[in-house]
């Protein structure tokens, strides 16, 4: 079994919005929003960091007639750490789980100012009380991650 040795990565405060597209695929009116979603992370390691994306897609569906999307909207932030070191790529890796963590905040006021803006029902993402307190826990899959 290989462990990866731990790094002591920083955080720059460098947290970009790197890609937005949105399209309206039908107009809702005061009902509630159920999304679904494809979380995609990926890591480029730089000598001393790596910049860590994080691409989501959100397809909206009217709760009131589920096979109706409403809308889709496709975000990516990008989050720019440093280390002492170079980073192995398992390194990088091992990080994305508190790089997601980091992200649900922005992502949360994201997707509730682009719903509102779009004449939507503002989406309200919950986020987790504690560490694994979240339903549909992103899992990963060939594509990426889906929750």
């Amino acid at each position: 079994m290989h462990t990866v040795t731990e790094v002591a990565w920083q955080f720059t405060g460098d947290m970009r919005l790197t890609a937005l597209d949105c399209t309206l695929r039908r107009a809702v009116s005061r009902t509630p929003l159920e999304p679904t979603w494809t979380i995609v992370p990926s890591v480029l390691p730089l000598a001393g960091g790596a910049v860590f994306t994080i691409a989501y897609e959100c397809t909206v569906y009217d709760s009131a007639r589920p096979a109706r999307e409403a809308a889709v909207i496709k975000v990516a932030l990008a989050f720019l750490f440093t280390v002492d070191v170079e980073p192995t790529v398992e390194q990088c890796e091992a990080q994305v789980p508190v790089v997601l963590r980091m992200a649900e905040p922005h992502l949360r006021e994201v997707m509730h100012s682009l719903t509102l803006q779009m004449g939507l029902p503002p989406l309200v993402i919950d986020l987790p009380q504690k560490q694994g307190d979240r339903r549909g826990e992103p899992q990963l899959t060939e594509e990426g991650m889906a929750v």
